[in-house]
């Protein structure tokens, strides 16, 4: 009896000591992400300005800036590079993701887009807003992914970047060309803002470690802009193409932000710590 009532009491003690460690494995999980500052949505940003996201853990970027043109250009002109995909007059450079017209307020209203990742897994919701500002445009923009995400290979920044740069920054342009001057930004801790992988060429987006860069426009559903752009950013003309055709003169890299390697890499340590920490604690269980 007395061998019993050891056994017994040893048992709750063991189940006491279990119970007492998986609360503190759940613990120390959450406060290791809510620490690393991935997991808040609009931390730092606007909520007002942001389309959100179903999920908490998710990778965003928000910023401002201004266009050299009014806003009814700008807009046009970032809708009829969404409408290109699907007539042939334009692509997304950044490995080829497709852009969807979610809502649209009309005139220079806000406007709502879908990004769909070329491997067609992940999804990105972006907002824009439109402020006349005398002779140019005031614009913000947010870009939120939609599913659970880290580092972002500085996704959500290009999802922005690329429907508003204009011809100098590299980028092809279907109605108007203006310039784009970036203002303040924000963004949660493991997205990236490095503005050379926006043009293609450098993985992530769902088109897996490589991609094809961007080195001409499209013209029509058929034809393409051969005037090249060589390793110096200095256009080498192998075409006669006519003088309506756009060309990409110059390949805009920017030292802004960090690099999409190290985004990777603290993307990756990040979740592997917390894949390993949910496993031990359920084993524990």
């Amino acid at each position: 009896r007395i061998w019993a009532q050891a056994r017994g009491q040893r048992r709750i003690g063991q189940e006491m000591g279990r119970r007492q460690a998986r609360c503190m494995a759940k613990a120390a999980l959450a406060t290791f992400v809510l620490s690393s500052g991935a997991v808040s949505a609009h931390a730092g940003g606007d909520p007002d300005r942001c389309p959100g996201s179903p999920v908490s853990t998710h990778a965003w970027f928000q910023m401002e800036g201004s266009a050299t043109a009014g806003c009814a250009h700008v807009k046009a002109e970032m809708l009829a590079r969404i409408a290109g995909i699907s007539n042939g007059t334009w692509r997304d450079p950044h490995n080829e993701g497709k852009y969807s017209l979610v809502t649209d307020a009309g005139a220079v209203g806000a406007v709502v887009f879908d990004r769909l990742s070329a491997n067609g897994k992940y999804t990105d919701r972006m907002k824009f807003t439109f402020e006349e500002d005398s002779s140019s445009c005031k614009v913000a923009g947010c870009s939120e992914s939609q599913g659970m995400s880290f580092g972002d290979q500085s996704t959500n920044y290009c999802n922005l970047r690329n429907l508003l740069c204009g011809q100098t920054d590299g980028c092809c342009t279907v109605l108007h060309d203006f310039a784009w001057q970036k203002g303040a930004s924000s963004k949660s801790s493991y997205a990236g803002e490095d503005s050379s992988v926006c043009l293609g060429g450098s993985g992530g987006s769902g088109g897996g470690l490589d991609g094809e860069r961007q080195t001409s426009c499209l013209i029509d559903g058929n034809t393409e802009d051969t005037s090249s752009t060589t390793a110096d950013g200095n256009a080498d003309d192998t075409s006669s193409t006519s003088a309506s055709a756009k060309s990409i003169t110059t390949m805009f890299a920017s030292s802004t932000g960090a690099a999409s390697l190290s985004d990777i890499a603290r993307g990756r340590a990040l979740a592997a710590v917390v894949v390993a920490m949910a496993v031990w604690a359920s084993q524990l269980a």
